[in-house]
């Protein structure tokens, strides 16, 4: 028995001694890891001694600097932050081989006296991000760079700035700020050799990793924050950015991400995040408030994302080298399907991506938000949410557009043309639109929005092709005494830009603009501006600059007056177009617009034999032998290439109903389906399903 019971205390004690040496293994790799990840920061090895020398000299004698108001607790801006700022490049100078400041006497000093300031003063600012993520997260990156040096700081010292970082708690977040406090988990964590601390910043870390039907990462592959809302950018960002960084900083330990959560991971990053970006500018709409940040659309970071994720999982190399060929427009078009259609049913969004242009749509309804404002940022962005086109070819047709747009006039949408852009409520504010979404292949695809609000009703849609995207509005009726207006686009002015007037019928036929064709096949009220536009990012963004900029912008609108009752517009949009002759070239006569009524809107495209339509209400489709008849409101597509054997895509834009009746009859092929769609549920609602005579089969992002 006495043996027993000595083999058993000598196998525990093997086993904690074994961890022991394991863990610190773990700990020390982790700090290497997140030094040399510190170290990658420095682009300019001149530019930081520079900047390191001018902070040393402009240190005051008690570890403040004097240009920085310690006593400031706003919420935005906040000055205390400059002082953790200076501090790391302080630290980076110290611990970087290369620098002329390496392991410095004087440097550490001052990085001491700092260190001792900041403890002391602890400044506070209203907004809780600044004490719970970006304090703590400063602080634990100067802390662990310097574990790496000759000099140590005084241990109750350390003791104290490591307490000052326990701020937040990761597991009463989500998305986003989860992983953001979970970060300084880990520093804290690693500085205090405490497993328990790591493996929490580990876990929490990871967590957001999975669909979720709260703010995070969706059962469609888009991102929401804030409630609802659409934000694959801001937020989204980082949460690629911190999760891609905390593997960088676990690779080559037990903790290491890998399986199932590093596949969701990747496949986020490029089927999502990386088709939001076009030639590196990233799409507006996916940035919530940060629209109105100047600067804010070029992600700069995304390449260096991707080198992270090879090094993190190299089985994929190939894989993220061919994103980032795309992001830096190299040739990469051979390797890629003409067309990518991406529907994100859960956040109201469509992306269509073809190898030479990217255009989006994004709405709202009442189960998801609009844009945001809140902290003075997006002060304009009343609109933004009411179908906000992106018609993007070169990728940086809107960059730092935004001081300068009209804001009554925001791309794709219909709204009332009002004196002064009124400003909501802050954060969450739900959409009204019970009957919002899209049908797609994910080749070709609809995105739909009747739109409630304002004192304004219209049907809107968007009908994705290879070459086109058709653009309809229907049954346009207002009970405000304002003008009402659909925007075709407002973007940078091209040195080609160009107008057809045809004399006869009075109607103006085609809009050129850089290298994108706006065609106008029925008479309209069209009108159009070229020429400078004025304003400041202060305007849309009470924390940016108030000195005025200036942009050469073109603008074109359809006028649907005052109060109109039943108004309604028709254009095509063609990427890649840039002057007459290839406009020429261009086969209008394969798009048919068949319906733009209150019940349906239909287009064909006779080259692909492809049908697609929305109906608004139950009710039957006829044209050329082909009749559908539906027993509630939805969105198909038909593709009838093979008229013995089509293939049918439908979906429920309400997301409320279990089952759909669908009667289709082909008289030329003698050829009938009649199904009780069984529509997706849960998470999945909204979503496409593909109706054959095998079964109802749902459409996989």
């Amino acid at each position: 028995m006495n043996n027993r019971k000595m083999r058993f205390w000598l196998i525990c004690l093997l086993i904690i001694s074994f961890n022991k040496i394991y863990g610190q293994t773990d700990f020390d790799k982790i700090i290497e890891n997140i030094q040399k990840e510190e170290h990658t920061k420095i682009k300019d090895v001149l530019k930081l001694d520079d900047s390191v020398a001018v902070i040393i000299g402009n240190q005051e004698n008690n570890g403040s600097w004097d240009n920085i108001d310690y006593s400031i607790t706003h919420r935005t801006l906040w000055e205390p932050l400059q002082h953790l700022r200076y501090l790391n490049q302080l630290s980076l100078g110290y611990t970087y081989p290369k620098s002329k400041f390496y392991l410095n006497e004087a440097v550490f000093h001052a990085l001491r006296n700092g260190l001792k300031y900041w403890n002391e003063r602890d400044p506070k600012s209203n907004n809780w991000w600044f004490n719970k993520i970006a304090a703590p997260q400063q602080l634990g990156a100067i802390l662990i760079l310097l574990e790496h040096g000759n000099n140590e700081l005084n241990p109750e010292l350390e003791k104290r700035l490591i307490k000052q970082m326990h701020r937040g708690d990761p597991e009463k977040w989500t998305g986003a700020n989860k992983l953001d406090i979970a970060l300084h988990y880990i520093y804290r964590g690693c500085l205090l050799r405490d497993h328990n601390v790591l493996k929490k910043g580990v876990d929490e870390s990871f967590y957001p990793i999975k669909f979720t039907t709260e703010e995070g990462l969706q059962h469609d592959y888009s991102y929401q924050q804030h409630g609802p809302q659409l934000y694959i950018g801001g937020y989204g960002t980082v949460f690629v950015q911190n999760e891609v960084l905390v593997a960088t900083y676990l690779k080559g330990t037990s903790y290491a991400l890998t399986g199932e959560k590093l596949k969701l991971l990747s496949k986020f990053i490029l089927n999502t995040y990386v088709e939001t970006l076009h030639g590196g500018y990233m799409d507006y709409s996916v940035n919530g408030r940060g629209i109105s940040r100047e600067n804010r659309l070029h992600d700069k970071d995304i390449v260096k994302t991707l080198e992270k994720l090879k090094f993190i999982d190299p089985s994929r190399g190939k894989t993220y080298d061919r994103a980032i060929a795309k992001i830096n427009k190299v040739d990469y078009k051979s390797k890629l399907p003409k067309n990518q259609n991406y529907h994100f049913w859960r956040s109201d969004f469509t992306i269509h991506k073809n190898n030479n242009y990217s255009f989006s749509v994004r709405t709202s309804s009442n189960r998801t938000s609009k844009t945001e404002n809140g902290n003075k940022e997006n002060l304009k962005g009343y609109f933004l949410s009411d179908g906000a086109t992106n018609i993007r070819v070169s990728g940086d047709e809107y960059y730092n557009i935004f001081p300068v747009w009209d804001w009554n006039k925001i791309p794709g949408v219909t709204a009332p043309m009002v004196n002064e852009i009124p400003v909501r409520k802050a954060w969450q504010i739900p959409g009204n639109s019970s009957f919002t979404g899209g049908v797609s292949n994910n080749v070709y695809g609809i995105h739909m929005y009747w739109l409630k609000d304002y004192g304004v009703h219209a049907k809107k849609a968007w009908f994705f092709f290879d070459d086109e995207i058709v653009c309809l509005g229907s049954n346009i009726r207002s009970y405000t005494t304002n003008p009402i207006i659909t925007t075709i686009d407002q973007t940078s002015l091209g040195n080609n830009f160009m107008v057809f007037e045809n004399e006869k019928n009075e109607q103006t036929e085609w809009i050129i603009n850089n290298e994108i064709t706006y065609i106008f096949p029925r008479k309209n009220e069209l009108q159009y501006t070229a020429g400078v536009q004025k304003g400041s990012w202060y305007e849309i963004n009470n924390t940016q600059s108030s000195h005025q900029v200036s942009k050469q912008v073109m603008t074109a609108w359809f006028d649907h007056g005052i109060k109109p009752g039943n108004a309604s517009y028709e254009y095509i949009v063609v990427p890649g177009i840039s002057n007459e002759a290839q406009l020429k070239d261009y086969n209008q006569k394969d798009i048919e617009v068949l319906y733009n009524e209150a019940s349906i809107q239909a287009v064909k495209s006779n080259q692909l034999s492809l049908l697609q339509m929305i109906f608004y209400e139950a009710g039957t489709f006829q044209h050329e032998g082909i009749k559908i008849r539906v027993d509630a409101p939805c969105a198909l597509m038909l593709n009838y290439k093979d008229l013995g054997n089509p293939e049918v895509y439908i979906s429920d834009p309400s997301q409320t109903r279990n089952k759909i009746q669908l009667d289709i009859k082909i008289k030329k092929a003698n050829y009938q389906l009649i199904r009780t769609c069984n529509m997706p549920g849960g998470p999945y609602a909204g979503s496409s399903l593909k109706v054959d005579v095998e079964g109802n089969i749902p459409v996989k992002k």
